[in-house]
């Protein structure tokens, strides 16, 4: 397998974990094997896979210029960076994707942008793979010919169909509890964990602390009844110590209240266990039984 040449805006750190890559450049081509470290600073590349190879990536975002030299390397058109170019599918329904996928890759886990163009490759309606995604082809080769299905999911659990989603279940069986299919794209400020509100804004918990600390009421617990709500978001951004241009590049994202509530009854008898879902708001009603 060959990537196209490409170039992202973003600066990448990638290890090899297992297996063999090469790295081509304008003017090389590198081998790089286990425990071999690279970081990308927004040039152009292609990956060859001779032998196969898992790695995991750090993608940060990152503005470059171009001088007529850069400008005159391939013909491949600068693609943004994975959460940006995920942003804006399905009505924005899956935004917390591209936050779940940050989440993986900034620990190291796997390469969430492959992830990502997977995911867009299983939704949209053509056969044109993205970078790093998967169509008909590949999972032709898995025995799969009838994936991706080119359309929206139909339940989370159809999520674990797409290319390198088994790996993100092995590492991080708790996925689930960080994305749904009926938001709207938004994230609610009120609601979001410690890690969301980290990942979304690139910053870590000490940066968002003081507001979970407000957020959370005088005895700092969340779900104890004394919680306190901000009027604004301009309250809600007095109590972030997040850097004014991270906070500018995602403020469209934030809302005081999302417009979806999902209220979960959970009963249990010995090993039989039963959970009855309630979805409403932004047009949902839905009783989900599990």
């Amino acid at each position: 397998y060959e990537s196209a040449m490409h170039k992202t805006q973003t600066v990448d750190y990638g290890i090899v974990i297992n297996g063999g890559r090469d790295l081509v450049l304008d003017d090389c081509r590198l081998p790089m094997k286990v425990g071999d470290i690279v970081v990308q600073v927004g040039a152009w590349h292609q990956w060859c896979f001779p032998n196969g190879a898992q790695m995991a990536f750090d993608m940060i975002w990152a503005d470059f210029v171009d001088g007529p030299k850069g400008l005159a390397q391939g013909n491949d058109k600068l693609f943004p960076a994975p959460t940006q170019a995920f942003e804006g599918l399905c009505s924005r329904r899956l935004c917390s994707w591209e936050l779940l996928g940050r989440q993986q890759v900034t620990d190291g886990l796997f390469n969430s942008a492959a992830i990502v163009d997977s995911i867009a490759d299983w939704i949209d309606a053509d056969s044109q793979s993205r970078i790093q995604g998967a169509e008909r082809d590949f999972y032709a080769g898995l025995d799969q010919p009838a994936y991706p299905f080119n359309r929206p999911f139909k339940s989370v659990e159809d999520i674990l169909r797409v290319r390198g989603t088994d790996e993100m279940e092995r590492v991080n069986p708790g996925w689930r509890d960080s994305i749904t299919l009926y938001g709207d794209g938004t994230i609610d400020i009120h609601t979001a964990p410690s890690s969301i509100l980290e990942t979304l804004f690139d910053v870590t918990a000490s940066e968002v602390g003081r507001l979970l600390r407000t957020r959370n009421g005088p005895d700092e617990i969340p779900d104890t009844g004394d919680e306190e709500n901000f009027q604004t978001l301009a309250e809600a951004r007095s109590m972030l110590d997040v850097p004014e241009k991270n906070y500018l590049r995602v403020a469209s994202l934030i809302v005081l209240e999302h417009p979806v509530r999902r209220t979960e009854c959970v009963a249990r008898a010995g090993n039989l266990e039963r959970r009855l879902t309630l979805l409403r708001g932004g047009g949902i009603s839905l009783i989900l039984n599990e």
